[in-house]
Order: structure tokens, then C-alpha cells, then sequence
């Protein structure tokens, strides 16, 4: 299988969690003998260094209107054998709509993004926009990765279908707590009624029990039953 990996705005060095989520699916599908092609839309800030330290193999760089504008991009993948394209770019799903029409698309929806402007108290217009556009790259997409079960819910609440429907967690593995250097101290900053960084916390606290010489700090709004029976080394702020 032959996969094209399309990501639009800052990634390397890695800084936030959408660019974090992204390097660790093309890893693991690289693992599994997926041919991979990362493709890094270039707008001024991609640094050639950091691609050649990066491991992701082959990585194309290419123009903003290579793939908004033109069928450059399009034309490139379908004659080097790309039947496959995956992007966290819901806008570009809809644009592509009918030019991809021979590829599988799937959209690797990192949040539903009508539900942090609900949380925001944004216009009920611009809610609205948010949520048809929600709903238009999961209807255009052959398949939708959502982070948790909840982004999950809200899909299907907005009419998308389960059967494309797919649950991709984020985060890494905390199992191999022996490598973590002793007597450290961490902090997770972020607010605790976003679903995916709820489920990165719990995780934490599991962890937390295996290395109790660990300190974690949970600085962010959070549910007051969150707290409750936590690890002696973890405490939120």
C-alpha cells in the first residue's frame, strides 16, 4: 500500500500535539511496511535540516498552490502510484472532493471543531459554519480518524455514518518507565473538559503509579471530581 501523508503548517521541530499525532502515525504505519510519502506544504518556514533528522523517509516539499490551486500535487501522486491520501485538513478534503475522486481519502480529524466554539461562546453563525464543515469532509472522506470516543459521539451526532467512523488515540507509551530518569518533574498544562487531554491525564495518573518517584503537576481547569483518588505524586493545580 502506497500512502501520501498531506500536512499544511509548522511540524518540524515538533512544538503542539496535532504535529506530534501526525510523526507518530507515519512511524508506526512505516513499522507495518506502508509506503509512506510525507508531503509538507511549504510556506516559508520548512527547514531542510529538520526533515533530514527526522526519520520520516520520503518527505515531498511542495508550494502552497500546488495543492490548493493547481493539480500538480494530484498529478505527481497518481503517477507515482498513490491511491491513498490522509490529511488533518478538512478544507482541503472538500476542495479536493472531485479531483481525488480515484483516491481513498481518509480525514485525520484531530478535534470536532464546532465543540471548543461552543466552549468559546462564539456566534451561533460561525458555530454553525464549523459544524457544516464538520460534517462536508466526513461525508467527502472515505474514512474519518477521530482522537477519542467522544469526538467520536459528536460525529455521529451531526449525522456522520459509524461504519467510517475510526478511533486513533493520541499519546504515547508509558511502559517503559525504566528509561524515564528518576526524581523528574513534570507538568501537563491544559484544561481538563477537552476530551483527548482528559484521556493524555488519566493516562498520566496510570503512569504515575508505576513511578512514584515521579512528580507530576496538572495546572488547568478540570472537573472537580477529576482529583479525586489520584497518585500521592500527582497533584493539580
Amino acid at each position: 500500500m502506497k500512502l501520501a501523508i498531506i500536512k499544511d503548517g509548522p511540524f518540524l521541530p515538533i512544538k503542539d500535539g496535532a504535529s506530534a499525532r501526525i510523526y507518530n502515525l507515519c512511524k508506526e504505519y512505516q513499522k507495518n511496511g506502508i509506503d509512506v510519502l510525507f508531503v509538507l506544504i511549504d510556506r516559508g518556514w520548512v527547514k531542510t535540516k529538520d526533515i533530514m533528522r527526522s526519520g520520516l523517509g520520503m518527505v515531498l516539499v511542495v508550494p502552497p498552490e500546488d495543492v490548493y490551486e493547481s493539480g500538480a500535487l494530484t498529478d505527481y501522486l497518481l503517477k507515482n502510484g498513490y491511491r491513498t491520501i490522509q490529511t488533518n485538513i478538512p478544507e482541503l478534503i472538500i476542495l479536493k472532493a472531485s479531483e481525488w475522486k480515484l483516491f481513498t481519502k481518509i480525514y485525520d480529524s484531530h478535534d470536532v471543531l464546532y465543540e471548543q466554539s461552543e466552549q468559546r461562546h462564539v456566534s451561533a453563525r460561525t458555530i454553525a459554519v464549523e459544524k457544516f464543515i464538520d460534517t462536508r469532509a466526513c461525508d467527502c472522506a472515505s474514512a474519518v480518524f477521530c482522537c477519542c470516543e467522544r469526538d467520536k459521539r459528536l460525529y455521529i451526532g451531526l449525522g456522520v455514518s459509524p461504519e467510517k467512523l475510526y478511533v486513533v488515540s493520541n499519546g504515547g507509551r508509558f511502559n517503559k518507565s525504566e528509561n524515564i530518569s528518576r526524581d523528574l518533574q513534570v507538568v501537563f498544562l491544559g484544561h481538563l473538559f477537552y476530551e483527548p487531554n482528559k484521556d493524555a491525564v488519566q493516562s498520566i495518573c496510570t503512569f504515575a503509579k508505576k513511578a512514584q518517584d515521579i512528580h507530576i503537576t496538572i495546572i488547568g481547569n478540570y472537573p472537580k471530581n477529576m482529583n479525586k483518588r489520584t497518585p500521592h505524586n500527582v497533584t493539580f493545580l
